[in-house]
């Protein structure tokens, strides 16, 4: 997986990808960037690196983040989040009838510097 690594470094540089205007949280640092290097770097980094998926969503639930949209046919993910916090927001997409639908769906709104009983941990998102 290391070469595999080297060559997603490489072909990276192929590509301008510029700020963004909502974090993205990476899968190898549990932490929001936004930084064109950091995109990078977590993109080739996390060919090879422990997924630290949980991290990530107490995270954004520490960061205010009240809504979850999963999309694809399972709730798997779903589930997983209603066990870290039973106390946001979950919703799936799987058709374009469940996507239609959520335009009717009141979203819980973001929460700055809230944390919640169950996490400990610091971040920042948006929806």
């Amino acid at each position: 997986m290391q070469s595999a690594e080297g060559k997603l470094y490489d072909e990276l540089q192929n590509y301008n990808i510029k700020n963004t205007n909502i974090p993205i949280y990476a899968n190898v640092s549990a932490k929001p960037i936004t930084q064109p290097s950091d995109i990078k770097e977590a993109l080739y980094k996390q060919i090879t690196g422990s997924v630290l998926w949980e991290d990530s969503i107490k995270n954004m639930i520490s960061a205010g983040i009240r809504t979850f949209i999963e999309v694809g046919p399972k709730r798997v993910l779903s589930g997983l989040i209603s066990r870290i916090d039973k106390n946001v927001q979950i919703l799936n997409v799987n058709d374009e009838q469940s996507l239609n639908k959520m335009k009717d769906i009141p979203l819980i709104p973001l929460q700055r510097g809230t944390v919640s009983p169950q996490t400990k941990s610091g971040g920042c998102n948006q929806r």
